[in-house]
């Protein structure tokens, strides 16, 4: 497994939206595939679509990957990212147990101040989406051992 092969696995879900009601039935699948009790798209998912991606690819998860945070433990640490590599943004305060996880594509900006994501639950949907990289906890990348 690799950047590249999680990247792949993305893509093959890029415009995959919410659905009104009780939600989009693939989205809740992926959070039954990955053992969670999730019933509706109407859940954080960020996590699970990565979660997907990184388990189809054929890697291990870090645990409770529903979690945007946790991805934190997942991998190694990186300074500079490489398309395809995870990072993990926050959200509403530092501090808090809330946020974001993507797919890395690149910089938006010469100033790296934004960052192009590819991710799930970015605006309902799996899309490329920029991101403040004021908001960034921290980039990882693949590794052997999880």
């Amino acid at each position: 497994m690799n950047q590249n092969q999680i990247l792949l696995e993305a893509m093959k879900e890029y415009g995959l939206t919410e659905l009104p009601g009780s939600g989009n039935p693939k989205i809740v699948q992926m959070s039954k595939d990955l053992g969670y009790p999730f019933n509706s798209d109407k859940d954080n998912w960020c996590g699970i679509f990565v979660a997907t991606c990184v388990t189809r690819s054929g890697g291990a998860i870090p645990d409770k990957a529903y979690s945007a945070r946790n991805w934190l433990k997942w991998g190694n640490p990186v300074t500079e990212p490489q398309t395809g590599d995870i990072v993990v943004f926050w959200r509403v305060a530092k501090d808090s147990w809330q946020g974001h996880v993507a797919i890395f594509i690149s910089y938006a900006d010469s100033r790296k101040e934004y960052v192009n994501v590819l991710g799930g639950n970015q605006g309902n949907k799996v899309c490329i989406a920029p991101y403040d990289a004021a908001h960034i906890l921290g980039f990882r990348r693949v590794s052997s051992q999880v």
